[in-house]
């Protein structure tokens, strides 16, 4: 048997594409809020906490928006609908990222953008871990 023959079919409906488009799209999404919420801290534009919503709307629309036409290619269906769904489940890793971030700053004394940056991070595992329970085989180890 040929190591070909061993590997699965790496069509644009494989699996194992849309894990890879999926996650590269991620990392893009990170670099986006972490570019955002600096620029926002940066120039105290708004406190810390509306910084990290504003950055996580923006990472979240960069990160649908490519996943949409990327990912999954378009699929059939009304777009808003898509939108919410894909918001409303990214709204818990945004809660979490929020209380880390209030706490880091507000009660531990951590720099903003350092604990926005943590947060970030926290998010994007949440994120992962709540991807692989939901559409994955309903558990994550």
């Amino acid at each position: 048997m040929t190591l070909t023959k061993k590997l699965p079919d790496l069509d644009r409906d494989s699996r194992i594409v849309r894990f890879l488009s999926f996650s590269l799209i991620g990392i893009t999404g990170i670099a986006v809020d972490a570019m955002f919420v600096g620029i926002l801290l940066t120039f105290h534009v708004v406190p810390v906490l509306l910084a990290n919503f504003a950055a996580w709307v923006v990472a979240m629309t960069w990160n649908f928006s490519l996943n949409y036409h990327l990912t999954y290619d378009r699929p059939d269906g009304s777009l808003t609908k898509f939108y919410a769904a894909y918001a409303s489940s990214r709204g818990v890793t945004f809660i979490l990222r929020a209380i880390w971030v209030f706490f880091a700053t507000f009660v531990f004394g951590i720099q903003a953008f350092t604990a926005s940056l943590i947060g970030i991070l926290l998010a994007a595992s949440l994120g992962f871990v709540l991807a692989e329970f939901v559409y994955g085989e309903g558990r994550v180890i």
